[in-house]
């Protein structure tokens, strides 16, 4: 049989047209799919609650999934295809349980970094694991320990590379440092309860040391006291091709100072250059001969920061010295800092 029913279509600018008996078009997971998909996980699973508990839990989950799903969007619209994984499914339900339940909205905020950066794995990793862990147990920490994981962290397993001079060495201590100090307690129950969470653990024959002390090394640029024009040119007269690697000092203008964030940056650069390893070696003498020691370093940072002066008083007088976080722990603390400051570190550096 001859089917000679005519077919006619047109089309408008921009647009596309599809013409047969039967069509079947899947264009992935629009945001309304995903929306329904995560109020369904939630409706499914959550344990019975009496009408106006139910009602605010429902409401809390309702403002979370709106808020996750533009995140997610905003990160990428084929994000939302992860929706129908079962392992996605079961992180977004623990971080809705979570917050339908304290509504807190710290932790909420905490919660939606979390689960975003776990729909960016979708293949099973110990990257996928450590984040799930950080969801599980994100409702189990106060702001104060979350606050306090960050700190440990900034100080003692991260080195800011953007720092290029004194302004932006200050403008890490305001947006990085200090803003978590507020929260801090000297209650050892605050750093004794870490390890039982998993975010930590408490090594009492290590120590970390302070932040001025760590930090004149990491940052030696920001705490040089300069050099003179005669010690400098002495250096040069031998070697002239050392010129280059010297400037103005940050903090003494009429003096100068190595080029350098610390004592990595400077062999790296100087390998970079070709410098020979017995100019590598003056130069970095140089840098540490002019490097404030730990209690110059210290009156200088209180001088020109004096909220710090908190900081270095629970660091000596608590736990937070002894802390070593965890691949859990570190997620915790990176999520915090995006959360807090819009810093987004890449946690595979510390967790592979």
């Amino acid at each position: 049989m001859i089917n000679d029913r005519i077919q006619r279509q047109e089309a408008g600018d921009n647009s596309t047209n599809y013409q047969a008996e039967n069509i079947n078009i899947n264009q992935g997971i629009t945001y309304r799919d995903a929306k329904d998909i995560a109020l369904d996980i939630y409706r499914q699973n959550f344990m019975q609650l009496s009408e106006q508990a139910a009602k605010v839990a429902l409401e809390r989950v309702e403002e979370f999934v709106d808020e996750f799903l533009d995140k997610l969007q905003s990160k990428s619209p084929s994000l939302l295809d992860v929706m129908n994984q079962p392992s996605i499914q079961h992180s977004l339900y623990s971080a809705q349980k979570q917050y339908a339940v304290t509504g807190d909205e710290e932790l909420k905020g905490l919660l939606l970094d979390l689960v975003v950066q776990r729909c960016e794995k979708e293949n099973r990793s110990i990257h996928q694991i450590v984040l799930d862990e950080a969801i599980a147990v994100a409702s189990k920490l106060t702001v104060e320990q979350m606050d306090a994981l960050t700190i440990n962290f900034i100080i003692s397993r991260t080195v800011d590379n953007n720092i290029v001079n004194l302004d932006a060495f200050f403008e890490h201590l305001d947006t990085s440092v200090i803003p978590f100090l507020e929260s801090l307690r000297f209650d050892s129950s605050c750093y004794d309860h870490l390890p039982y969470v998993g975010v930590a653990t408490i090594e009492y024959t290590g120590l970390i040391p302070q932040l001025y002390e760590q930090y004149r090394e990491k940052y030696a640029a920001a705490f040089s006291k300069g050099l003179s024009k005669e010690i400098v040119d002495e250096v040069v007269s031998s070697d002239p091709s050392l010129s280059k690697h010297f400037m103005i000092c940050h903090e003494y203008p009429n003096l100068l100072q190595v080029c350098a964030l610390n004592e990595n940056s400077l062999r790296f650069v100087c390998q970079k250059d070709g410098v020979s390893n017995e100019g590598i070696d003056k130069l970095i003498s140089l840098l540490r001969q002019s490097t404030m020691s730990s209690e110059e370093a210290k009156v200088f940072l209180l001088d020109r920061r004096p909220a710090l002066k908190k900081l270095f008083s629970i660091w000596e007088k608590t736990l937070i010295n002894k802390i070593f976080l965890t691949p859990v722990g570190v997620a915790i603390a990176q999520a915090n800092l995006q959360r807090r400051t819009g810093k987004m570190l890449m946690l595979d550096m510390w967790v592979k």
